[in-house]
């Protein structure tokens, strides 16, 4: 009842209905503080910076409430090659290897911003749903690439209580190119992290709005894929 009273309205209340609904969530929320909780739960992003030693760019996690289902969140991301029409900066994204159904290797060609050329890459995406199936999550790890020494994440989509999905971006990319420990090239890098999740939550609103055949397409591939 302490974080109640130190919170107060309407945030505060969907913080305690969260807080103590377990059973209707995992337990990703649990890791922000009781004052990102009530960002998280009035519709603002909330991100976590980790410095990595020897790496030029931080390790990210943004959380982001988005009105959806995690299954339509997680069916529009886990769509790949859709990822290069509305992803910045992401000019090719298709996949070149089926592993198993719920595992495929991906390549992307990335234009680097400010006219630094591209970068090609390749990540192997793996799909799982948990929490008796109404959590999902992809995880990725770089295969190969031009340059990039390093890069891994994840994606999870967990139910919230008070309606919509807590969706969380994990990234750790650790360039390997000239000048990309210059601060405005970091400050950068962070920016397109974020514009991704942006992105991401304004393509699944477009598709619930204008292109439900699309997404109940991709909600049947993702079934597919964690069945």
């Amino acid at each position: 009842m302490k974080m109640e009273l130190s919170l107060g309205g309407f945030a505060s209340i969907c913080v305690v209905i969260l807080s103590h609904s377990s059973s209707l969530f995992a337990n990703t929320f649990q890791e922000l503080s009781p004052e990102d909780q009530a960002k998280v739960a009035s519709g603002q992003m909330v991100t976590i910076y980790t410095d990595v030693t020897g790496a030029p760019w931080p390790k990210m996690k943004v959380y982001q409430r988005i009105d959806a289902t995690p299954e339509e969140v997680m069916a529009v991301f886990s769509d790949y090659p859709l990822q290069s029409t509305y992803v910045p900066y992401v000019k090719v994204a298709k996949i070149s290897q089926v592993i198993d159904k719920s595992t495929a290797l991906v390549d992307y060609t990335y234009n680097l911003p400010m006219g630094f050329g591209i970068e090609n890459y390749t990540v192997r995406d793996h799909i799982e749903a948990y929490d008796e199936g109404k959590s999902f999550t992809v995880n990725w790890v770089l295969v190969k690439a031009d340059t990039t020494k390093r890069s891994e994440g994840e994606v999870r989509c967990e139910p919230l209580a008070g309606g919509g999905t807590l969706y969380t971006y994990d990234s750790f990319i650790w360039p390997n190119r000239w000048g990309t420990d210059l601060k405005w090239v970091i400050e950068r890098a962070k920016q397109a992290v974020l514009d991704t999740v942006t992105a991401t939550a304004k393509q699944i609103q477009t598709e619930k709005t204008s292109s439900p055949e699309i997404l109940q397409k991709q909600i049947q591939d993702l079934h597919n894929a964690v069945s």
